[in-house]
């Protein structure tokens, strides 16, 4: 009966060892940003973009535009409004992608055309200020 108490013990032991192996395999900083990245490499739209987001705004980890935008378009391509905006941020801004203001509008209409009132905005601005598409005071009002 002892041994197979000890067994279990030992098993039970291991068991919590290897968890704790592979949670400290993930190189970020907190449980939870590490819980976001697995869920968002597993293909969750909502992890993609939230994770996204922390990169972006520097939340509980260094700023990273370049991990933002890889997040952020991950997202955008599978239809998440918000991050089809906050990608069309990025490239308008160049920040971790290459400065296109063309781009940035693409992404800013792909997201405005769901309503996302926020993209609606960035459109118009893009339009009254002709950034990456031709200024048109009409399409300014409109969006």
């Amino acid at each position: 009966m002892r041994s197979r108490v000890a067994v279990l013990l030992v098993v039970i032991l291991c068991s919590f060892s290897v968890a704790r192996c592979l949670a400290q395999s993930c190189s970020l900083p907190t449980h939870h940003l590490c819980s976001l990245s697995n869920k968002a490499r597993s293909g969750n739209t909502d992890a993609q973009y939230q994770l996204a987001f922390a990169f972006d705004k520097g939340i509980d980890v260094a700023r990273d535009c370049t991990q933002a935008a890889h997040w952020f378009e991950l997202a955008a391509n599978h239809g998440d409004a918000r991050a089809q905006n906050d990608l069309g941020v990025l490239y308008a801004n160049g920040c971790g992608v290459e400065r296109n203001d063309a781009t940035a509008v693409k992404w800013y209409l792909r997201s405005a055309s769901t309503g996302f009132a926020t993209a609606q905005n960035n459109v118009g601005y893009m339009y009254s200020t002709g950034r990456g598409i031709a200024q048109d005071d009409a399409a300014a009002l409109h969006w």
